[in-house]
């Protein structure tokens, strides 16, 4: 029997919950988002806001944009004031 028809790593369930590049990108900024918020006792926005909130930004500015945030002294901050300031400018 050929070993490599029956591999063991096909059955693996895949870490990440992404179906896409952009769902990939947008995980990083969620887990810190929803860790943050639960470590300062207040409710985690879902996903779906945070997935809703970022629509605008361009997938090839997003790697660029998390990176930003982490090297800045506020992460939460410093996001909110950026993506749903703009969010609430374009009403």
């Amino acid at each position: 029997m050929d070993s490599s028809l029956f591999d063991m790593a096909r059955f693996e369930k895949p870490t990440s919950g992404a179906s896409s590049k952009r769902a990939s990108l947008l995980e990083p900024f969620i887990e810190r988002l929803q860790r943050d918020a639960r470590m300062k006792g207040y409710t985690p926005m879902s996903k779906p806001r945070i997935c809703m909130l970022m629509a605008y930004i361009d997938t090839d500015d997003l790697y660029e944009f998390h990176k930003k945030l982490t090297e800045s002294p506020n992460y939460g901050g410093i996001w909110a004031w950026y993506v749903v300031a703009k969010d609430l400018n374009k009403k």
